[in-house]
């Protein structure tokens, strides 16, 4: 399923305002209804309100993700240095290594809070174009670990996986995402899976082709790659 496909099937509105399809001819075209045509109006309106939620939605990660990488820095002024010395038999030096050492820790950050606004932000477009879906737990009937599967937005039939970017190398990830998608078939869903950006690695790239195989196995549709566009 390309990007194409998934606009046509959850709507222009939800891609819209994550900026995944914006093009100012096609913004233009739609407000030219509003002279003429209620629906303009309606979508115009639609959209604008989704916008301004995914931006409120962005300005409290901002903010908590600028309260942990503050916190963290100022744990850091007291923390023990004594491994630098490892560090200088490498050949890096104190500042440098200083360096690393920080931006290692404000990076776990950064990529929490980037992938948890972006699904989250996704959902909201889901949710918006389709109100009844929900995000719900699935019992395990193929096997005994995990107890629960978890899918993120349900639905209908349309069994939904968000996910920002998958960088997994682990050889488990692929078993367990492969009963998850038989749970899914057995309970007569679709399973769906939504990436936005794929891994750099090639070892994760090779685990990402195997979850396409296994989606395309099942007659479901494959990963969604996308980029996120400017809001």
């Amino acid at each position: 399923m390309r990007s194409g496909v998934f606009c046509c099937k959850f709507g222009k509105v939800g891609c819209y305002a994550l900026g995944i399809i914006y093009s100012k001819e096609w913004h233009s075209s739609i407000r030219k209804l509003t002279l003429t045509d209620n629906l303009g109006y309606i979508i115009i309106k639609f959209m604008e309100e989704l916008i301004q939620t995914i931006r409120r939605l962005a300005d409290v990660y901002t903010a908590n993700l600028n309260t942990q990488i503050g916190s963290r820095r100022e744990e850091m002024k007291t923390d023990d240095t004594a491994h630098y010395l490892v560090y200088r038999v490498l050949g890096i030096g104190t500042k440098e290594g200083q360096r690393i050492d920080e931006y290692q820790n404000v990076g776990r950050f950064l990529y929490k809070y980037a992938g948890a606004f972006l699904e989250e932000a996704t959902t909201l477009c889901l949710k918006h174009k389709f109100p009844t879906g929900q995000k719900v737990r699935i019992v395990n009937t193929q096997g005994q670990k995990p107890k629960t599967f978890e899918i993120d937005f349900l639905n209908q039939n349309d069994a939904i996986e968000v996910k920002w970017r998958d960088a997994t190398t682990d050889g488990d990830h692929i078993t367990k995402e492969h009963t998850k998608i038989q749970v899914i078939k057995s309970l007569g869903h679709k399973p769906i899976r939504i990436m936005f950006y794929y891994p750099q690695r090639a070892q994760a790239v090779k685990v990402q082709q195997t979850l396409k195989t296994l989606y395309s196995a099942v007659e479901g549709p494959i990963t969604v790659e996308m980029k996120l566009g400017i809001l």
